[in-house]
């Protein structure tokens, strides 16, 4: 009974954040969906390593390692100023929390120390190279805007300037209808298309 309240626990705090993610970069609606849903029922899933066979609990840990690249990727291509930099730091920590619980449950494979040791440092050491990464990539856009060769307008058309209302603004048949029909304006977009967030980093 514990294990699945943690579950839905994490269900639902892994969706909400990675909608507050795709929300804050921009990200078309449908694809925002998709990703929440992928990380939250994947998030889920790896929470329920502890009552699987260890052989699962493996191949559970590895898919938390490769959400947390996932991550990590999609932090890089349009990810920038330190608001968002919590959400996925947060992001991050939850599949911490949930990589930890799949790698104890493989410690049950083996007596090897240093193995048992490697095994358990995994989620951990990941989810530290991982904020490095944020802090890094950050600190180099950061540097990036304020070099002098650096041109925004050059910069804005290289990524399409889409200065529309967002589309959670609009009604919700409205959203629906565009989402569905994959009408012009509702492309992805970087979270540094417009002058102001550029202005914010």
């Amino acid at each position: 009974m514990l294990v699945m309240f943690a579950c839905l626990f994490q269900l639902a705090v892994m969706t909400f954040l990675a909608l507050t993610a795709g929300r804050m970069l921009g990200v078309k609606l449908k694809f925002r969906v998709v990703n929440a849903v992928a990380l939250g029922v994947g998030a889920a899933l790896i929470r329920l390593a502890p009552k699987a066979p260890a052989w699962v609990a493996m191949i559970l840990l590895a898919a938390d390692l490769t959400f947390m690249v996932f991550i990590a990727l999609w932090w890089k291509q349009n990810g920038s100023t330190w608001k968002e930099m919590i959400v996925f730091a947060l992001m991050d920590l939850m599949l911490m929390w949930v990589g930890l619980s799949a790698a104890a449950r493989i410690l049950n494979l083996t007596d090897v120390r240093w193995l048992i040791g490697l095994i358990r440092a995994l989620p951990a050491v990941a989810f530290v190279l991982s904020i490095g990464f944020f802090i890094l990539n950050r600190m180099i856009f950061e540097e990036k805007l304020r070099s002098d060769e650096f041109d925004l307008n050059e910069y804005l058309y290289e990524y399409g300037e889409d200065d529309e209302d967002d589309e959670c603004s609009e009604p919700v048949l409205e959203v629906l209808r565009r989402w569905w029909s994959d009408e012009e304006g509702y492309n992805d977009y970087n979270y540094s298309n417009t002058c102001d967030r550029a202005r914010d980093c």
